[in-house]
């Protein structure tokens, strides 16, 4: 070793009280990282055959014979302790942070934060309209561009409010969207409640349904046009 790379190190070693942890920006092919039988990101614990195959915890017991998947090889499965601290430290941020999301996630948690991120977007059902964000931005999108603020409705309290043919917007203290919408048909009226999630978000409880009972009356006005008197009961366990 020379004095030139010896004073190299020397500059490059940690100092008293700084840390050691290096973060760099790099590019990878993310395939990489995930179990090449199920192809979902590897989590810990971590396996690998006496060849250094990589498979997760869940596909191990699958394989006949303790036969690897890609070398075939018959071997003893150990834990692969480097490739589990690797994947600790693989940090990426959420799908949705140009909606608002600032959550930094393990690569192998990624894809259950989204499942359930608040600031998955919800799109806009308007014809021709191409909006996406979060339920917050897209109530005031249907006020500000579609001119249609909505009706704000209480869980298990029974709304009664007149309405005529078309499209109204409803929605919750906790932000759940609701389209009300009434259609003029031949041979009478189309009524329905649609609730307006973010796409791909799984609902919070399993067997979370969205529910609301509904009557209504029609009368006609002086001027001969169709209104409607709907009652619309929201319960308590509806998803949000």
């Amino acid at each position: 070793m020379d004095a030139s790379t010896s004073s190299k190190r020397r500059v490059e070693a940690p100092g008293e009280g700084e840390s050691s942890v290096k973060n760099q920006n790099v590019t990878m092919g993310m395939d990489a990282l995930d179990c090449p039988v199920c192809f979902h990101p590897l989590r810990p614990p971590i396996y690998q055959c006496s060849v250094g195959h990589f498979i997760c915890s869940s596909c191990r017991p699958k394989l006949m014979h303790n036969n690897c998947h890609l070398c075939s090889a018959e071997t003893t499965f150990k834990r692969c302790l480097g490739m589990e601290r690797l994947m600790e430290s693989v940090m990426v941020p959420c799908s949705n942070a140009k909606y608002g999301c600032a959550e930094k996630l393990t690569y192998y948690q990624k894809e259950g934060h989204e499942k359930a991120c608040p600031n998955a977007p919800c799109f806009c059902p308007e014809l021709n309209c191409g909006f996406a964000g979060p339920t917050a931005a897209l109530l005031d999108h249907f006020t500000s561009m579609h001119k249609r603020p909505p009706t704000t409705i209480r869980y298990s309290r029974k709304l009664e409010f007149h309405v005529q043919p078309g499209l109204h917007v409803l929605c919750t203290k906790d932000k759940q969207i609701l389209l009300l919408n009434v259609v003029v048909e031949p041979f009478g009226h189309v009524i329905s409640v649609v609730c307006v999630q973010p796409d791909g978000v799984r609902p919070k409880a399993a067997n979370s349904k969205f529910k609301c009972q509904m009557s209504y009356h029609c009368s006609m006005t002086a001027e001969r046009t169709a209104q409607f008197s709907i009652v619309l009961d929201l319960p308590q366990h509806t998803p949000g």
